[in-house]
């Protein structure tokens, strides 16, 4: 019915997406668990936006202009640029987003805040590696996520 590349359908499959898909608010809750606890503990958030930071960096890259990017999902609460942040994964050690970027294939637009169900790129994260689990600093119900799942190889 459509082609992308003479822009024939795009806009109706578009708006079709926006109007009959979920948004993140409708998804399950985050499960995850309580950090620096000696017994693992299962806890529920929900997705919104009232609800504290939760986020999970699922990669890390490097630009010779900006630095060290942290490729963030936000799954609860909203992201501010100039946050300061802990690392649930890394024993709660303290971090602070300089900048917050979207980027959309060749195009970077910086962005003073990310909410609920964004991907967003994050500069000033020094410690952050892949898999890691970020809350607010003030939180005192941080959760921690399950890490990306990489499966094993197989072997011919």
């Amino acid at each position: 019915f459509g082609s992308s590349l003479r822009n024939w359908g795009v806009q109706t499959l578009m708006s079709a997406i926006v109007d009959y898909f979920p948004g993140p608010e409708h998804g399950a809750p985050l499960v995850g668990r309580v950090p620096f606890a000696e017994e693992a503990k299962e806890i529920q958030r929900k997705r919104s936006e009232e609800e504290p930071l939760t986020a999970l960096a699922f990669k890390v890259s490097h630009d010779p202009h900006r630095g060290v990017l942290v490729f963030l999902r936000v799954f609860a609460g909203k992201l501010r640029a100039r946050q300061q942040l802990i690392n649930v994964t890394q024993d709660g050690r303290t971090e602070t987003v300089q900048q917050l970027l979207r980027v959309l294939a060749d195009k970077v637009e910086e962005v003073e805040e990310a909410s609920c169900g964004d991907i967003v790129v994050a500069t000033g994260l020094k410690f952050t590696s892949s898999g890691d689990s970020l809350a607010e600093k003030k939180d005192p119900k941080a959760m921690l996520l399950p890490g990306v799942q990489v499966p094993d190889p197989v072997y011919m």
